[in-house]
């Protein structure tokens, strides 16, 4: 198998773990029937692409497009449950089952934004270049980033949170750090110009970028210029 066809399989492996996880999460959940089906859906998609992926499939570029489209209606999936995260948390009438501490709230608050805002700097970066069709939209990045911060806005306020909701965001900012940027940055690092647009916003300040590249990053950089 090509190595770039390798790489193809590898993500869309990791991409249908983490939405069967969100599919588990919300199970059950007053309120999420409907995400559910949305994760549900969007994990059957993925692994139908692994399928033509294992088949010998020659046709990358179809194949990077559908995975695009995936990616970018997990992107917009995703954003919905922090909105209503923060709701929750904001629920006086619930603040008695409460347990995380103001500290532990902050903390998880600022890592979900630090992954959403590197991920839109990828995003407007790559946009800028003139790449952008192998990127995900700038809808898709700006909604995750602007429901993203709402829900650390609110943490902001809050004294304590559920701690199944506090199990469901580091499940988030895992699926962020350790599946959406490495696998965004996989396809846009193949795309005409970006390379050097990618170093350049690397080593910019307060990009959410610098020092956070994580080993899944790496792999797959290596991969995409072997």
């Amino acid at each position: 198998m090509h190595r770039r066809h390798q790489l193809v399989l590898h993500t869309i492996s990791q991409l249908t773990d983490c939405l069967r996880r969100y599919e588990t999460i919300y199970r059950g959940v007053p309120g999420f029937t409907e995400q559910v089906e949305i994760f549900r859906r969007l994990a059957t998609e993925a692994e139908t692409q692994a399928e033509r992926c294992l088949d010998g499939s020659p046709d990358l570029p179809t194949n990077l497009r559908e995975i695009r489209e995936t990616l970018i209606q997990t992107v917009c999936a995703v954003s919905g449950p922090l909105a209503g995260w923060a709701a929750i948390i904001g629920d006086e009438s619930l603040r008695g089952q409460f347990s995380s501490t103001p500290q532990e709230l902050r903390a998880m608050g600022a890592g979900l934004g630090d992954h959403a805002r590197a991920i839109a700097a990828i995003g407007r970066c790559t946009l800028g270049q003139g790449a952008g069709h192998y990127g995900l939209t700038e809808i898709a990045l700006e909604r995750l980033h602007q429901e993203t911060l709402r829900f650390e806005e609110t943490l902001e306020r809050c004294p304590e949170a559920f701690h199944s909701l506090r199990s469901a965001a580091e499940e988030l900012h895992v699926f962020l750090r350790d599946v959406m940027d490495p696998l965004v940055r996989g396809f846009l690092l193949s795309a005409p110009g970006f390379c050097a647009a990618y170093r350049h916003a690397r080593k910019t300040k307060n990009n959410g970028l610098n020092n956070r590249t994580s080993a899944p990053a790496l792999r797959t950089e290596t991969m995409l210029h072997a």
